[in-house]
């Protein structure tokens, strides 16, 4: 009677562990989905942050020629000579 009790015991705890296995892998697997998800996210937040380090340089650049040029388009030099910012010849 004590062997039945302790197969018993035996394939309860096997049955346990089986559970337990599954419940872990299943844990895993959606933490896998996650990781992947999230990888994808990183590597669209770079490629968009790279964009945005392009984009600030050019503008910085057009800054930089605005600044040398800024008198040119703020207080344009208007004569005879001129026409619609360009230099006028006969």
């Amino acid at each position: 009677m004590i062997k039945d009790k302790e197969i018993g015991l035996t394939k309860a705890y096997i049955e346990v562990k089986k559970m337990a296995t599954f419940v872990l892998d299943t844990k895993i697997t959606i933490l896998e989905g996650a990781i992947t998800s999230m990888n994808g996210q990183l590597e669209n937040k770079m490629d968009k942050s790279d964009r945005l380090k392009k984009a600030l340089s050019k503008l910085m650049e057009c800054e930089e020629e605005f600044s040398e040029n800024d008198k040119l388009c703020l207080a344009p030099e208007l004569s005879a000579k001129t026409w619609e910012g360009r230099a006028y010849r006969r």
